[in-house]
């Protein structure tokens, strides 16, 4: 069973300047990660769990569209495996 996940990185700064936004976000399931320099300090996520149910309308905005001939996959995966996925 595969896991998908939602999340964003802020700084501190535009977190304070969006906040409201922010916890809109977190309410459907979002993970916002908050950072200082560039460094992950803090998350926002939601207090009630959120169904399991896949948000198709947001995962078709998501589309990106690969020109494989020239992907790196050994760069690709490192960057997977790095950021948790």
């Amino acid at each position: 069973m595969a896991i998908l996940r939602n999340m964003s990185r802020h700084s501190i700064t535009e977190a304070r300047n969006s906040l409201s936004k922010l916890v809109s976000r977190a309410r459907k399931g979002e993970e916002i990660e908050l950072s200082v320099r560039g460094e992950p300090v803090a998350k926002i996520v939601s207090a009630k769990p959120v169904s399991a149910r896949l948000n198709f309308e947001h995962l078709l905005n998501q589309q990106v569209i690969l020109d494989t001939k020239d992907l790196d996959w050994t760069k690709m995966i490192r960057h997977m495996r790095d950021d948790g996925y």
